[in-house]
């Protein structure tokens, strides 16, 4: 509007409704890629945030394993203390109990290693989406 009010009142000359008119498309096409480029982020934007859910539930469902895990074994220990208690020997019950912490403990670095490296990854892909 502009280019179109200065090329009226020097008079309307050919030269510069010419000149208005290039400086219309190079606007045109300027407001095109603007639009094109809003898209794009747009899109990217909605992509990000689709993926940020994905890790939510992701890591939502890891802590429920963690949690189920801690569940069995706190079951597994109720029986070792039932075992406690019948008429094993002292060295039987000691050997029940190593085996069972034992197995607890290799279950439980295991599940820890996991949630670490979840966390870690976690930590990087927030880090990639917030740059």
């Amino acid at each position: 509007e502009l280019v179109e009010e200065s090329g009226r009142r020097r008079g309307g000359d050919g030269a510069a409704a010419a000149a208005s008119a290039a400086l219309s498309e190079r606007l045109e096409g300027v407001e095109r890629a603007v639009a094109e480029a809003a898209g794009k982020h747009d899109r990217h934007v909605e992509g990000v945030q689709a993926h940020r859910s994905s890790l939510a539930e992701r890591l939502g469902r890891l802590e429920t394993s963690v949690v189920e895990s801690a569940d069995a074994h706190g079951r597994l220990f109720a029986h070792v203390e039932r075992w406690e208690t019948a008429a094993a020997s002292l060295a039987e019950r000691l050997a029940i109990a190593e085996a069972a912490a034992r197995g607890s403990a290799e279950e439980h670095e295991r599940r820890a290693r996991a949630v670490e490296a979840m966390r870690v990854s976690h930590e990087q892909l927030v880090q990639d989406l917030d740059a």
